[in-house]
């Protein structure tokens, strides 16, 4: 982090996952007045964006209003750098330029070139990987939740998506539950056993992967889990746990901005 803010000679802000998108600028705006600075890149888990919940994205800022400049925020020394190195330290740009230059949506990430998503895959596959020594081949993996979010069957753009592609890469074997989206993962998800809860789901895995933090996911029987589990490992790519809970039952514990236990 240290490196990047200097190769880009700006401060890197570093948020809260659960501080409002108004704070953060009101944050970065006070260190403005106290600092002098011109412009910064904020590094996030925005609630809301599933690159800044893995702890992925990168925004930039400008002094008066913590807003991206629109068209020429790419001009300037910090936000230059972010464009073209920012992929380097595994950030995603959350207002990257088009192949001819035009300027993308800057007020959203999920209408932006597909290596983003697939960015996510690798990245998230790499955590599990971890969680594992940095072996995936032949070892089962289950993941819960396909669905883009929580309480639908849509699985435009869904992260789970990219995950399961970048894990099987890596030689995994996938299980996986949803409570309603397995009819609509079907169709673009090959290669994978669907199961019927999250128990069966978990027979034999080596881990037990969060994805989509559908409710029934918040009260998972842990003890039954390790009796039907090759190895007590959960990574929780949506931080719907306390890592000292999970560290009780015996499990080996993965989160995203955390600790690990």
């Amino acid at each position: 982090m240290g490196q990047a803010a200097a190769a880009a000679g700006a401060p890197i802000g570093i948020w809260s996952p659960y501080r409002p998108y108004r704070q953060q600028v009101q944050i970065f705006n006070d260190y403005v007045a106290l600092d002098g600075y011109r412009d910064a890149i904020t590094y996030s888990m925005r609630p809301g964006h599933s690159e800044h919940q893995l702890g992925l994205g990168v925004d930039f800022m400008s002094a008066g209003g913590g807003s991206p400049l629109p068209g020429d925020w790419g001009q300037t020394p910090a936000g230059a750098w972010m464009r073209d190195n920012a992929w380097k330290y595994g950030w995603v740009n959350s207002y990257p330029l088009g192949d001819n230059g035009e300027l993308f949506n800057p007020r959203t990430c999920f209408h932006y070139e597909p290596w983003h998503y697939r960015y996510l895959g690798r990245a998230m596959a790499r955590k599990v990987s971890a969680a594992l020594g940095g072996e995936l081949r032949g070892k089962i993996v289950a993941v819960l939740g396909l669905t883009f979010k929580p309480n639908t069957d849509d699985m435009r753009e869904a992260p789970s998506i990219p995950l399961i592609t970048a894990l099987q890469d890596m030689g995994a074997k996938v299980r996986a539950f949803d409570p309603v989206g397995m009819e609509q993962a079907k169709s673009v998800i090959g290669n994978v056993t669907f199961c019927n809860d999250a128990y069966s789901c978990a027979e034999g895995a080596s881990a037990l992967v969060i994805v989509t933090e559908w409710e029934q996911f918040r009260a998972l029987d842990f003890e039954r889990l390790k009796t039907v589990m090759a190895q007590p490992v959960l990574v929780d790519l949506r931080n719907v746990y306390r890592p000292e809970e999970i560290a009780r039952h015996g499990f080996v514990y993965e989160s995203v901005g955390r600790a690990r236990k």
